[in-house]
């Protein structure tokens, strides 16, 4: 004979099956977090090196001009 199943006892089991869910998810959450820091920084520092070089390749380029008498 099937055992009968009460509301209490599935949500019993419906709730032992999510334990640990809320734990998963906040490391997920914290990685994610530490993952967008490294990305702003990652930008912040390609950003710079490429101002950097524009501005180094500007001035090579103005110094070019003058040496080739273009103004």
């Amino acid at each position: 004979m099937a055992k009968k199943m009460t509301l209490d006892k599935l949500a019993t089991m419906v709730e032992r099956g999510f334990e640990g869910t809320d734990k998963r998810l906040d490391k997920v959450d914290e990685r994610l977090e530490r993952i967008e820091k490294r990305m702003v920084r990652l930008d912040a520092t390609i950003f710079l090196d490429h101002k950097r070089r524009i501005q180094k390749l500007e001035a090579d380029v103005e110094l070019l001009k003058d040496v080739a008498g273009i103004k």
